[in-house]
C-alpha cells in the first residue's frame, strides 16, 4: 500500500495544523491494470512539440541553441471549441528528459474537475541541468522561461494568460526551478507544486556534496558559481577543506539550493501572495539531503505563516505517471476548478 501524510498548514484567524492519513493505493490500482491501458474509449489528448525562441540563451559558453523545445498536451475538447484553458507547467529534474509523453495514460482519470494544458518545457542543457537560472555561463535560463517560453505559449494557444491560469509544477531541479518562480514571481502563478525538489536545509550542502558526482558538481557550479577565469565549464567547486577559496565558492553554492528565508522574506515583503503551496517528498528519497531539506522547508514555511500543504509520501526520488495522478496532477486539477 502507498501511504500519505498530508500536513496542511492554513491561517485564518488563528493557526492551525491539520494532519491527515490517507490510504490510496487501492484507488490507484484499477487505473494503472493492463486493462485500463488498452481502453480506447478514452478520451484523446493530442501531445505535441513546439520550438520557442530564445534569445535570452545567447552568448552561453556550453553550445546550447536558442531555440528550446517545450511539449505540450491539449485536452480533448480543444479542438472542438473556444474555450481558454489554465495550464500547468511543468519542468523535470536533473538529466531527465522533459518529453513527458508517457503521463498521456493517466490524463483521462486526472482531469475530472477542471481540463487544463499541460506544457513542460526543456530546462537541460549540455551539461543535462540548467537549473533554471541566470548565468554567464549556460545562458539566462530564468529570463527564458518568464519572458519567452510563457508567452510563446499564450500566443500560440487558448490559455488563460494571468496568474489565475498557471500552476508551476516540477520534480527534482524542477521542483527547484518551480520553487523559485514561484515565490519570485507570484504574480504570474497562482499555485506551486514541488515534487522532491532540490533545497537544502541546515546542513544542506555539506550532507549533498557526497551524493553529487563530477557532471552534477560542474553543471551545478556552472549555474551558479560561474567564473570565466576557470577551464570550461568555467565553474567554482568547493573543496570542502575550509581554505579561503573553498568557503568563498561554499557561499555561492549555499545560495543555490538555499537562502530559503530570504526567499520568502523578499516573496512576503512584495505583497502578492500564491493561493496553493504544495511541497511533496518521499520517505524513501535516495538523497536524505532533499528529505531534510523538505522538512526544514516545511517549517520555515510554518514559522512565517505562509499557507501550504506538505506531503510526505513512501516513495524514493522518482517521478511517474503514477506519482503524477496521485499528487500533482489531482491537486492541480482541483485547484484550476475553483478558479472557474
Amino acid at each position: 500500500m502507498v501511504y500519505y501524510l498530508i500536513i496542511t498548514m492554513r491561517h485564518f484567524s488563528s493557526l492551525y495544523i491539520e494532519l491527515s492519513v490517507a490510504i490510496l493505493a487501492q484507488l490507484l490500482v484499477p487505473a494503472f491494470s493492463s486493462k485500463a491501458s488498452e481502453d480506447f474509449s478514452q478520451p484523446s489528448y493530442k501531445y505535441t512539440s513546439v520550438s520557442i525562441p530564445a534569445e535570452s540563451l545567447k552568448g552561453n559558453l556550453t553550445g546550447d541553441p536558442c531555440v528550446q523545445k517545450a511539449y505540450v498536451f491539449l485536452p480533448p475538447s480543444y479542438e472542438t471549441g473556444q474555450e481558454r484553458y489554465p495550464v500547468l507547467y511543468f519542468f523535470a529534474g536533473y538529466h531527465m528528459d522533459s518529453d513527458i509523453e508517457y503521463i498521456r495514460e493517466v490524463l483521462p482519470s486526472v482531469m475530472k474537475q477542471r481540463e487544463y494544458i499541460v506544457v513542460s518545457v526543456n530546462d537541460g542543457n549540455s551539461l543535462h541541468g540548467s537549473f533554471g537560472s541566470n548565468s554567464p555561463v549556460t545562458g539566462n535560463w530564468n529570463d527564458f522561461f518568464l519572458n519567452e517560453a510563457i508567452p510563446y505559449i499564450d500566443s500560440n494557444f487558448r490559455t488563460i494568460a494571468s496568474a489565475e491560469g498557471r500552476a508551476v509544477c516540477g520534480f527534482s531541479m524542477g521542483g527547484h526551478i518551480a520553487i523559485r518562480l514561484a515565490f519570485n514571481h507570484p504574480e504570474t502563478f497562482s499555485i506551486l507544486y514541488a515534487l522532491a525538489p532540490g533545497v537544502f536545509g541546515e546542513k544542506g550542502l555539506e550532507n549533498a556534496m557526497h551524493t553529487w558526482d563530477n557532471e552534477f558538481l560542474q553543471a551545478y557550479g556552472a549555474a551558479y558559481a560561474p567564473n570565466l577565469d576557470k577551464p570550461y565549464p568555467h565553474a567554482d567547486i568547493p573543496s570542502m577543506d575550509g581554505s579561503t577559496e573553498d568557503m568563498a565558492a561554499r557561499t555561492k553554492w549555499n545560495c543555490g539550493f538555499g537562502c530559503l528565508p530570504e526567499l520568502l522574506d523578499r516573496y512576503l515583503a512584495g505583497g502578492t501572495c500564491l493561493k496553493k503551496i504544495y511541497l511533496e517528498v518521499g520517505l524513501h528519497d535516495e538523497y536524505p539531503w532533499i528529505l531534510e531539506g523538505c522538512v526544514y522547508f516545511n517549517d520555515l514555511l510554518t514559522s512565517k505563516e505562509i499557507a501550504h500543504t506538505f506531503v510526505i509520501t513512501n516513495n524514493g526520488h522518482n517521478f511517474s505517471p503514477e506519482i503524477f495522478k496521485a499528487g500533482m496532477g489531482a491537486s492541480i486539477d482541483h485547484d484550476f476548478s475553483l478558479s472557474e
